[in-house]
């Protein structure tokens, strides 16, 4: 998946139509993106052969994932944030290898929220401990300001470094669970450094006239250009 650098305003839809195309939202004519330009593999055959539900799944994933990809690289705190983007990275690369390594990407997403935890802790001047137990590693950015991190998402990510040597079984719906439960909870981190830019990103759900097909908005501006637009900080949560 290739998330693309934005500004301004774009929608986003996954169905058999052009790439690019205008809509009119509000009286406003906004560019509407296919996803299948975005996502490798995702051609019109395979589009065709999905029901409307898995393609409206893809689009809720490519929204969110969007939204706390921005957030992520909106921090500009120097400590681990570049190393915990790098894993993620890292986690899709051994996904999509043939043979697919689910087990290192399985590891690869523990790392990142590993170290978007441990750079929120050091940020906020607590105490670093280098451990792998998320669990743990969430209760001490708790305690230094951190919202309460879903531990849901955690157990999903949570795992041992057996999985890198395949002492412990792994496999793709474990890694593929891992790795959006990470760009979750990284994305939830992110907002809350002190050290970000002004950049912000906001989501808007949507559907096509028919109503079956999921489409999301997705605007990135400065708080000066969002405030214009009438749109004000509390509904910009990241």
């Amino acid at each position: 998946i290739i998330i693309p650098v934005m500004f301004g305003t774009s929608g986003f839809v996954l169905d058999l139509g052009p790439p690019e195309r205008k809509t009119i939202i509000r009286a406003r004519e906004v560019g509407l993106l296919n996803i299948t330009k975005y996502v490798e593999g995702l051609t019109p055959g395979r589009v065709q052969s999905m029901t409307i539900a898995e393609c409206n799944d893809v689009v809720t994933t490519f929204g969110s994932t969007a939204v706390a990809h921005s957030s992520i690289c909106s921090i500009r705190y120097p400590e681990f944030v570049r190393e915990a983007k790098a894993d993620l990275d890292t986690s899709v690369d051994h996904l999509i290898a043939r043979p697919p390594q689910f087990g290192l990407s399985r590891w690869a997403s523990l790392q990142a929220v590993e170290k978007i935890l441990k750079a929120f802790i050091k940020e906020r001047g607590g105490q670093v401990q280098f451990i792998h137990e998320l669990g743990d590693l969430a209760r001490d950015a708790e305690r230094v300001g951190l919202s309460v991190v879903d531990r849901t998402a955690l157990a999903a990510i949570q795992c041992t470094a057996g999985v890198r040597y395949g002492s412990e079984q792994s496999t793709m719906q474990q890694a593929v669970s891992a790795h959006r439960a990470a760009i979750a909870v990284c994305g939830a981190v992110a907002v809350q450094f002190k050290n970000r830019d002004d950049w912000r990103i906001l989501l808007v759900d949507g559907c096509s006239k028919d109503r079956q097909r999921k489409m999301v908005l997705l605007m990135r501006a400065l708080p000066a250009d969002f405030a214009r637009a009438g749109i004000g900080p509390e509904h910009l949560k990241n």
